[in-house]
Parts: structure tokens; sequence; C-alpha cells
């Protein structure tokens, strides 16, 4: 049957060859923006969780967090040589030494650091931040400061508040503190 015969003259068959050549450039079209969006879309996301890991990073910085960092960090600091001293010897030392550097730091003190870097870690595992941005700007921090912390700090944060757990993603997230600072664990 020729198209003559269907009623369709050429003009006929013109506009049903260009609905079909339209048809496949919609389908085509889709195809390639498709894989666009979702690419872009993918990379806005990335950048938006890099943002906020950035964003609490800088939180590190808000002046009362920052006085407390910075007092527990010299406390830390000022008992470096009692650590390897301690640390593996007398159970009295450890105790004393603990009680010493809890009484420098503040015991509010070591507990708004760990709160702040617990909150980074949460944002890391809800993945609303990004990971490996989180590791390159505050990762060593948090390890060195757990790595003394779990001595001095937060075993009396614990018991205080009655939450064995308390600090568990820090110790999670620090790992293996005896090859990060060689001390005995």
């Amino acid at each position: 049957m020729t198209h003559e015969a269907t009623g369709l003259g050429l003009s006929g068959r013109w506009v049903e060859l260009t609905q079909i050549a339209s048809n496949v450039a919609v389908i085509l079209s889709a195809l390639i923006v498709l894989p666009l969006y979702l690419f872009q879309r993918e990379d806005t996301i990335r950048l938006e969780r890099q943002q906020i890991a950035a964003e609490l990073f800088m939180r590190k910085y808000d002046d009362k967090l920052f006085e407390s960092y910075v007092r527990v960090a010299e406390a830390f600091d000022a008992s470096n040589e009692a650590f390897e001293i301690f640390y593996g010897n007398q159970e009295v030392g450890k105790r004393q030494l603990a009680q010493s550097i809890v009484s420098k730091a503040g015991l509010q003190n070591i507990k708004l650091v760990t709160d702040y870097f617990d909150d980074i870690l949460v944002c890391v595992e809800e993945q609303v931040c990004d990971a490996d941005m989180a590791q390159s700007l505050i990762g060593q921090d948090i390890r060195n400061f757990y790595c003394k912390a779990r001595f001095a700090g937060i075993p009396e944060l614990r018991q205080e508040y009655a939450y064995p757990d308390y600090g568990i993603r820090l110790e999670k997230f620090a790992g293996d503190c005896a090859k990060a600072d060689g001390t005995k664990s």
C-alpha cells in the first residue's frame, strides 16, 4: 500500500518522519543529559559535604572552643614526659598524672573538645560531611587528642556522666594509639 492509498501524501510522510526523528532526538538527549545531571548532582553533594566539614573545622577557632582546646593541649604537652614514664609502669603514677592533667586542663574543657571532635565524627558517620576533607583537616588532631585523653579526661567523663561509651567514636577513629604515640595501650 502506498502513501497515496492511505491518504498520506508526501507531506504526511514528512510529518511522520519528523515526529519519529524528534522522538529519537528526545530519547538521545535524555540519555546524554541524564548522566551529566547525575554527575553534576553528585559533584554538588560532594562539594556541600566538603563545605560542611570545613565549617566544622573552622568552629575549632570559636573563642570558647579554641580557648578550651589550647588549655587541654598545653596540659597534655606539659605531661608528655610523664606519659612516657608512667604509662606502662605504676598504676598509682597513672592516677596521679591523670588527676594532674585533668586539674590543669579542666574537665569541662576536655568535655568541650571531646564533644567537638565527636560532632565531626558523627557528621562523617552520617555522611553529612566529606570524610576525606575531615580526615585531612582534623584527623590527626582527633587522634592526638584521644591518645592522651583516653588516660586523662575521658575516663573521668565516662564516670561523671555514667556513660561507659563516652568518646567511643574517637576511640574507634584513633585506632591503635601505641602506634601513633609510642605509649603502651
